[in-house]
């Protein structure tokens, strides 16, 4: 919180520095990062917590900070850039936090204190970003792919949140495996529970494949399997 409240942008080209470089940075990252990012934007399309997660983190924040980066010099737009970061910080500033200060590393003698700064202010709440309405395909120098397929599930706070989330070690180790990675050449491939997001995800990693891995994970949707293996159940728990 002091690094925000002490923030400057009075140096405006050390501001399109910073910008470029973040550009630069997020855009390298995309190889190592894909199969998060295509799950992410998979979400999307989901729910609206899962569109402002991708805008905030994902590959429409990257798309848009990378047009932000090649066009910062055009239409005044670096001032106006400055002026939503200026703008950012004063919301950020008066949000009510607790600062909390330990006097002793043995919590059987420790003292903390606590200080409470402007809790007479309200929070500033934000709508979320709306749903993103179609899928998209991101192009990339790598010779690989990285599949993701979402769908609409539950928060933390359901009874079918802790199944869920075995399912996904299940499906990992009883099917995807053997199909996109053994079979299909893929790095890697796997399926999770994301209670956050309240979505369920299949994703492959540096797969040579593309269409066939949709396929598969269109298999698992339709409940095209034999029963699964005791052996994936064991590994699961």
């Amino acid at each position: 919180m002091k690094l925000q409240k002490n923030a400057t942008f009075s140096d405006k080209d050390r501001v399109k520095d910073m910008l470029n470089f973040i550009s630069s940075d997020i855009e390298k990252s995309l190889i190592q990062n894909g199969h998060i990012l295509s799950m992410s934007n998979a979400a999307a399309q989901i729910n609206n917590i899962s569109a402002t997660n991708d805008y905030a983190s994902g590959i429409n924040f990257i798309t848009n900070t990378s047009k932000l980066s090649n066009n910062i010099d055009k239409n005044n737009k670096l001032e106006k850039y400055v002026e939503l970061l200026e703008s950012i910080k004063g919301k950020i500033n008066p949000i009510p936090s607790f600062s909390f200060t330990a006097s002793s590393t043995d919590m059987s003698e420790s003292k903390i204190n606590f200080q409470f700064k402007n809790k007479d202010n309200a929070f500033c709440t934000q709508n979320y970003f709306d749903i993103q309405e179609e899928s998209i395909g991101w192009i990339t120098g790598a010779q690989v792919t990285y599949c993701a397929e979402a769908f609409p599930t539950v928060d933390f706070f359901h009874n079918d949140a802790p199944a869920l989330s075995v399912l996904g070690a299940v499906l990992r180790n009883g099917y995807l495996h053997t199909a996109i990675r053994e079979k299909g050449g893929a790095y890697g491939s796997g399926a999770m529970q994301d209670s956050n997001n309240k979505v369920f995800k299949f994703f492959s990693y540096r797969d040579p494949r593309c269409t066939e891995t949709f396929q598969d994970f269109k298999n698992l949707e339709n409940g095209h399997l034999k029963i699964l293996p005791k052996s994936s159940l064991m590994k699961a728990s």
